[in-house]
């Protein structure tokens, strides 16, 4: 699974491959919450500080407020023979 981060004011979206999980603090719970498979679950609602999407080589941190959209889509292994 990758996601394209989109940010409020950018036109090219941040991208995470090979998803392995998202770990965020929310308003209902004190400690660190983190999703590893379902990730079509995940909703911004509630989330304060930052999320961190951890893929296999790269993690992106960002605040909640800069994100306009997630897509999740199926990681495309031709991408990698690139």
């Amino acid at each position: 699974m990758d996601v394209d981060i989109f940010q409020k004011n950018r036109h090219d979206p941040l991208r995470v491959t090979k998803l392995v999980k998202i770990e965020f603090y929310s308003v209902v719970e004190d400690e660190k919450q983190i999703i590893e498979k379902d990730f079509s679950s995940f909703s911004l609602n509630g989330v304060v500080s930052e999320v961190n999407f951890v893929g296999k080589t790269d993690t992106v941190t960002i605040r909640p407020g800069v994100i306009e959209s997630l897509h999740f889509f199926p990681h495309d292994e031709f991408d990698d023979l690139a």
